[in-house]
Order: C-alpha cells, then structure tokens, then sequence
C-alpha cells in the first residue's frame, strides 16, 4: 500500500530592525510540498518546524569608527521531526554591508565577502549564482526535535568612516527547513546528505 504524504517546510524570517531603535520583528510563513501517488487516499504529515534563536544587543548608538554588537544566530528545531537547515544572511544596505564585518567566535572578523571560508563547525556555504542551491549559509547535520545549530555568527562590527556616513539599517536573517528523508521516505546518506535533501527538495519544487 502506498502512501500520499506531505511534507511540511515552514520559512520562519526575522528582520531585525534599525540598530539604532534595536527593534526585532519576527513573522512566519508555511508552504507546503505534497507527493501524492495514485494508489491509496492517506495522508501523512511531518511537524518540521524550526524558529531563529537569536540574542541581539545592539549599540545603544551608532558613532563614527566601530560599532561592535552581539547578534548571535542560532537556529532551534521546534518541531517533533529531524530536519535539515539553511540560513540566509545578508544587510539592508550595499554600503553599510561593505563596511561591516561579522565574527562566528567574537574575536575574529571578516568581510561578509570572506566569511563564507571561515565558517564554524557545521556550516557550509553554497553562493555560485548559477547554483539553485546559492546564496545560503547550510548546516551539514541533521538537527533533532529540541536541538540547535552552532551559532553561525556571534558578533557584527561596523566601521563608519565619519559622523556624515552613519546610518540606520538592518541586518536580515531568514531560515529554511527541510526534513531528512526523501520523497520514498527513506533517509539520505552520505557525507553530503544535507544537499541531496535541498536538491530534491528544489527540483521537486520545479516539476
């Protein structure tokens, strides 16, 4: 007998607002990817669930020079499944974005052009733009219900050269799961199962 079944992947996206109000929104969107096959009317559904777990302290304002602040970005699995993780980072500005560093241990920082080969344990980067896979921030391992990455960025610096360029802006962060079997039910295996689950997610997505 084969089963219809549904695959719950929620996009949970935090904006942290301006630096200087030090404001944090946080809102939530589900989509839904179903493989159904011909045969039988049953339904399944995974609770693959995920949250942003972040502590954010910012400057109580912004000067000219450095402006170091803590926004530690983990991400918490909230569901009852095991799940697969991706993290989009990136800042509201080109400017602001070019003059700020982050640091995944609080002591070293690098540009955000430089931080994708000096990630973490447990992090991988894919940013080719010709890849379906880019720009994300991935974690290889499968994270359990209650668990949490490592932290991916611990520290944010950002250097205005005078009173003139200081400017408000924001960082983003949004998050992505997928669960960690396929689409026969059965779990991927390898070094890089992680990007097998993202690359049929995507492609089933396409069809």
């Amino acid at each position: 007998m084969r089963k219809s079944k549904m695959f719950l992947i929620p996009v949970i996206c935090a904006i942290s607002g301006a630096l200087l109000a030090g404001v944090l929104n946080i809102s939530g969107t589900l989509s839904y990817m179903t493989d159904k096959d011909d045969a039988t009317n049953i339904t399944t559904i995974g609770e693959n669930e995920i949250e942003i777990k972040e502590r954010f302290i910012p400057p109580d304002e912004l000067v000219p020079g450095e402006n170091a602040y803590e926004k530690d970005i983990q991400i918490l699995n909230t569901g009852d499944i095991p799940c697969y993780v991706r993290v989009f980072v990136d800042f509201s500005d080109n400017d602001v974005r070019n003059a700020s560093t982050l640091s995944s241990d609080g002591t070293t920082y690098y540009s955000m052009s430089e931080f994708k080969n000096h990630l973490p344990s447990g992090w991988a980067y894919i940013g080719d733009a010709g890849n379906a896979l880019s720009p994300y921030f991935y974690y290889t391992s499968a994270i359990e219900p209650g668990e949490s990455t490592n932290s991916l960025v611990k520290m944010i610096k950002t250097t205005f050269k005078n009173k003139e360029a200081i400017e408000d802006y924001d960082v983003l962060v949004s998050a992505e799961s997928v669960q960690v079997l396929d689409k026969n039910g059965d779990p991927f295996n390898g070094d890089n199962a992680w990007q097998q689950a993202w690359q049929e997610y995507l492609e089933r997505g396409e069809e």
